[in-house]
């Protein structure tokens, strides 16, 4: 009847555009498609930066948990002085050799400092150790004194490894007033951590006769400051790093330790942390 005929040339057209027959409809009709395709992608991809980004974020903050966690209770160990303790990228610092001793003898250590870095702003092949550290190439004992206050508070540290005074000696500072300096990095020390243990080193050989000479004038002061400086609760231990020492040979360059002279500083600061009656006593309870 007249009610339900139908426009068939209108359907028609309605087809063909659907159907993407007709040029304006064919162009709609893949754009459509397109579009529809690209916001689903984009959505995919969005979902998995996102979660990727979460599974990072999740690993990141479970490795810092677990080591967090594996230093609870760890011995807190600062090396502290010039370039002997920090080391050049070419060459070794004691801390490495130190770092597989005290571990090898079953001590949980913690080695603390505002750096990881050799000199100059480089890293060495070793990275298996703790390399944190407070060692300074070619400063003086007053330019430790100078920062050692923000170090010691951030750190806090149990244990000191202090070697300072060699470039003092280079530079022909007064050696009363090395030692002073020295004695005031201790006080400093101890303000922050009242029971604090330092290990004073008597310097290592600095290769010429004259500078040794020094050296051992130095050296000879530093017992009767680490005895005076002593509290009840704060012991300054005298670590004799000079005898047995040869700069000809041990030495990399007539100042810095080579394989041997690293060797024998990293032996005599191990010999000495173990003989410590508190760390002793933590062997016996482990």
């Amino acid at each position: 009847s007249g009610r339900c005929r139908l426009n068939v040339p209108t359907l028609a057209r309605l087809g063909e555009r659907e159907s993407g027959v007709e040029s304006d409809g064919s162009v709609f009709a893949k754009k459509g498609a397109k579009d529809a395709m690209s916001n689903s992608v984009r959505r995919v991809s969005r979902f998995k930066i996102g979660l990727a980004g979460g599974c990072l974020i999740t690993c990141l903050l479970l490795v810092w948990l677990l080591l967090g966690r594996g230093n609870e209770g760890a011995i807190r160990i600062m090396p502290l002085g010039d370039s002997i303790t920090q080391a050049g990228v070419e060459w070794e610092s004691y801390r490495y050799p130190l770092c597989k001793m005290l571990r090898s003898a079953g001590l949980r250590v913690d080695f603390v400092g505002s750096s990881r870095e050799h000199y100059p702003q480089g890293r060495r092949k070793h990275m298996g150790f703790d390399e944190d550290h407070e060692g300074h190439w070619g400063w003086t004992a007053d330019q430790v004194l100078a920062q050692i206050d923000g170090w010691a508070s951030k750190e806090r540290p149990d244990l000191v490894l202090l070697h300072l005074g060699t470039n003092d000696v280079l530079h022909k500072h007064d050696r009363r007033e090395t030692v002073e300096e020295l004695r005031q990095i201790i006080q400093v020390l101890q303000k922050h951590n009242p029971a604090v243990t330092v290990l004073l080193a008597q310097l290592i050989p600095a290769g010429g006769q004259a500078a040794n000479a020094e050296i051992a004038e130095l050296n000879r002061l530093l017992p009767e400051m680490a005895k005076s400086a002593s509290t009840a609760q704060s012991r300054i231990h005298v670590v004799n790093q000079f005898e047995g020492y040869d700069p000809m040979t041990d030495n990399y360059d007539g100042i810095h330790p080579g394989p041997s002279g690293i060797e024998k500083m990293a032996r005599k600061w191990c010999d000495a942390i173990l003989a410590l009656p508190e760390i002793q006593a933590r062997r016996r309870e482990s």
